[in-house]
């Protein structure tokens, strides 16, 4: 049997098709010259939608993310869920190496890149 993991996703990763919710002390970013988004610790709300990845699907994801550069780290966090306000652990990838950025208030990549790309 192949253990599954939780992951929370906000940006590229989103595909409509997990469970909707939020994790808290976060603000969302679009990186500076990038057409991707981040989050980083602070004051602040984030979408998210959840996932159930395998240990090889993460490692993957892990890849894509360039954790082993520091673009992006693998972190646990809390997630609730909208639907039923359920509180579970996540992982999230955090931005690393990201310097330059424009705050995104809004929390929610799906809206915010609508905004940004007209």
């Amino acid at each position: 049997m192949f253990k599954k993991n939780n992951l929370a996703v906000y940006g590229t990763l989103r595909t409509g098709q997990g469970q909707k919710g939020f994790v808290n002390g976060y603000k969302l970013v679009r990186v500076k010259n990038a057409h991707f988004p981040a989050i980083l610790k602070g004051e602040g709300r984030v979408i998210v939608e959840v996932m159930r990845v395998s240990n090889d699907e993460l490692e993957s994801i892990d890849r894509y993310e360039d954790v082993h550069n520091g673009l992006y780290k693998r972190v646990t966090v809390p997630v609730t869920l909208f639907k039923n306000q359920k509180t579970f652990n996540a992982y999230i990838y955090e931005g690393g190496n990201i310097r330059e950025y424009e705050e995104l208030s809004g929390g929610d990549w799906e809206v915010e890149k609508k905004k940004h790309s007209k």
